[in-house]
């Protein structure tokens, strides 16, 4: 993100639009974490799906940008590709917030993923993740997957990632079947947690 391309509007309907798009977001993954995917044979009904990245494909498109204080807030759509076990393409609508002050930025995002989990038939689902870091420094953030279609009916999942200069390497727990029944967002971290003790 070009930092100095930022251009602010002083519309104050447009901070409420922005405000209310990331409550949204946030009441949204709050209200997803049963649900969703397909088939696995993990003896605890979850599975790590660890190797691989993702990355942008193409440049993020800005929809809008406005300044309320030390703030830039922006909102852009993007579109990337994951690679490994997570494998497909990724269209987002996010909204980040850039405080220059502290030299950092905040977001969320709401996105549709085409492709397949863990050799997995092709299909498609909701992933919504949020972000909190500095400039220039590693970003990480935490995703959720929500109700698949296709070869991803039946399966959720959930986990962390890390942004390393557009590099996006990903920590995922999916849930296959009857488990995304009784699963949310704290579950999926919980077993990363568990995992790695």
């Amino acid at each position: 993100m070009n930092i100095s391309s930022l251009q602010p509007l002083n519309e104050k309907k447009n901070i409420y639009i922005v405000f209310a798009t990331i409550l949204a977001a946030v009441l949204v993954m709050a209200s997803i974490g049963p649900s969703l995917l397909a088939a696995g044979d993990d003896s605890d009904g979850l599975r790590r799906a660890n190797v691989g990245v993702f990355v942008d494909s193409v440049p993020a498109v800005n929809i809008k940008t406005q300044a309320v204080g030390p703030h830039t807030i922006n909102t852009e759509t993007t579109v990337g590709e994951y690679s490994g076990d997570v494998a497909g393409t990724l269209a987002c609508t996010r909204t980040v917030i850039v405080n220059v002050d502290e030299a950092r930025f905040t977001g969320t995002a709401i996105c549709n993923f085409v492709g397949s989990v863990l050799g997995s038939d092709p299909g498609s689902m909701t992933k919504i993740f949020t972000f909190d870091g500095p400039f220039g420094g590693p970003v990480p953030g935490t995703v959720q997957f929500s109700q698949g279609v296709g070869g991803l009916q039946g399966i959720c999942g959930g986990g962390t990632f890390l942004n390393v200069a557009g590099e996006v390497f990903y920590d995922y727990v999916f849930a296959f079947g009857d488990d995304c029944d009784d699963l949310d967002m704290s579950d999926f971290l919980d077993a990363l947690e568990e995992e790695d003790d």
